[in-house]
């Protein structure tokens, strides 16, 4: 059945009759809340697995992966494919992420040793950390190309005249490939490859500050919960480089875990402004406006 447009009176009659069974942030949602508690816990699971205390980082990690994934299952029907694509490769990096700690926190020996003592969890076990360091490889590898796919789909609609898809949405996601960074740095990183890792990484602080001016409207509009995954991503440079370059030397991981403690602190504290981030970056991302009603999920054009 087509549908008529009504005129301004009937429309803004009819989002009055709506909006008391809106809820109060429609933008923001359980699955947001979900998304974000988990952030925060990966952020201090990373402290613990700098310091190798999988006391700390093992429920942590746990808790930030079941976050995300029920984050991603709320969202399944709710939002557009750009968006899910988005939230479906931070759960796999994020969930790859965990496992690979996993794996190093109960069978590897680690070159570092703190005072605490308190990892491997188990025996040494090299084919099987070698394993599962491999298997963490390729679910880095794989959400760097569900990102490249969705990318490719995303491209076509856009240059497709029939879908009008809106630049806001393209340009939106475009500028989430700093998750590609993310995604590969830890792919180099598991495989060894020092400086792969170190560039993936550091190009990273610069793709996400940029992101943050674009989608904020003005420098002083970037709020600390930016800053945070740029403060992360130096931490992971200096985690790197001892772990690679300097085995064994303990002051690189100390250095490492106080400015992961510190972007911890600053994205825990952040509420506020990362939800008027993700917000702003949902309506940019959106796949149609208040013009647009085309499917894109059929090859028929709405008449």
């Amino acid at each position: 059945m087509s549908k008529t447009a009504p005129n301004d009176a009937e429309d803004d009659s009819l989002e009055l009759s709506r909006r008391p069974q809106m809820p109060e942030d429609p933008e923001w949602d359980w699955g947001d809340r979900a998304v974000y508690a988990a952030h925060v816990f990966w952020m201090l699971k990373e402290v613990g697995w700098v310091l190798l205390i999988p006391e700390l980082s093992l429920p942590l990690g746990a808790a930030a992966a079941g976050l995300t994934f029920a984050g991603v299952g709320l969202h399944c029907c709710r939002r557009g494919f750009a968006e899910l694509v988005i939230e479906l490769v931070m759960m796999i990096w994020l969930c790859t992420n965990v496992f690979w700690m996993t794996s190093e926190v109960i069978y590897d020996e680690p070159d570092v040793k703190f005072p605490w003592s308190l990892s491997p969890l188990l025996p040494e076990n090299v084919p099987v950390y070698s394993t599962m360091e491999y298997m963490s490889s390729i679910g880095f590898f794989i959400a760097v190309a569900t990102y490249l796919l969705g990318l490719g789909i995303i491209t076509f609609w856009y240059v497709h005249p029939k879908y009008q898809l809106p630049t806001s949405t393209f340009a939106s996601f475009l500028l989430q490939s700093y998750l590609c960074s993310w995604c590969l740095k830890d792919f180099f990183w598991a495989q060894e490859r020092f400086w792969p890792a170190m560039f993936t990484d550091l190009i990273t602080v610069p793709m996400l500050i940029v992101n943050a001016r674009l989608e904020s409207g003005a420098w002083h509009n970037v709020r600390r919960n930016s800053w945070s995954w740029a403060v992360w991503a130096i931490a992971s440079a200096v985690w790197i480089t001892g772990e690679l370059k300097f085995p064994g030397v303990a002051i690189f991981n100390y250095v490492a875990a106080a400015l992961l403690f510190t972007a911890f602190v600053m994205l825990a504290s952040s509420y506020q402004h990362y939800k008027a981030a993700e917000i702003r970056r949902s309506s940019s991302i959106c796949e149609t406006d208040s013009s647009d009603s085309t499917d894109y999920t059929t090859d028929d054009s709405k008449a």
